[in-house]
C-alpha cells in the first residue's frame, strides 16, 4: 500500500531533528487525521537516563494519550519511521500493540523498508 500523510510526517519529523530514533504516529478517524505525534527519546529525568540513555516514550503511546476522549475507538493508527533519508520498518512493538488494542484501534498500518505501508490484521 502506498504511503499516506507524508506531508504530516515530514512536518512532525522536523520537530525531532536531532533524535537518533525518529518515529511518527498518526491517529485517523473517519478518514481524517486527528492526532500527529512523534516519539520522545533522550529527554527524560536524569535518574532514568543514567540506567538507559535511549529511554523514551513511543509515538503510538503519545498519540493515544493526546487523542480527544473517546476518539481512539474504531480509529486507524499509522506509524512511520524515518532513517538515513528514507522510510524504514516501523512495526509497533508488543507493548504499543497492547495499548492500541486497549484503546479500540481497529486498523494499524506501518512503514516498511520498501517505503510502503503494511497492515497488521486485528
Amino acid at each position: 500500500m502506498i504511503l499516506k500523510h507524508t506531508n504530516l510526517v515530514e512536518a512532525e519529523l522536523a520537530t525531532i531533528e536531532g533524535q537518533r530514533w525518529r518515529l511518527v504516529a498518526i491517529l485517523e478517524r473517519n478518514g481524517k487525521p486527528i492526532v500527529v505525534t512523534s516519539n520522545i527519546m533522550d529527554k527524560s529525568h536524569p535518574d532514568v537516563i543514567k540506567y538507559n540513555r535511549h529511554w523514551g516514550v513511543h509515538a503510538e503511546m503519545r498519540c493515544i494519550k493526546k487523542a480527544p476522549w473517546g476518539l481512539t475507538e474504531g480509529g486507524t493508527m499509522y506509524v512511520y519511521r524515518w532513517s538515513n533519508g528514507s522510510y524504514r520498518l516501523a512495526k509497533p512493538c508488543p507493548m504499543c500493540m497492547d495499548f492500541l488494542l486497549a484503546a479500540g484501534i481497529k486498523k494499524v498500518l506501518y512503514s516498511t523498508n520498501q517505503e510502503e505501508l503494511e497492515e497488521i490484521r486485528i
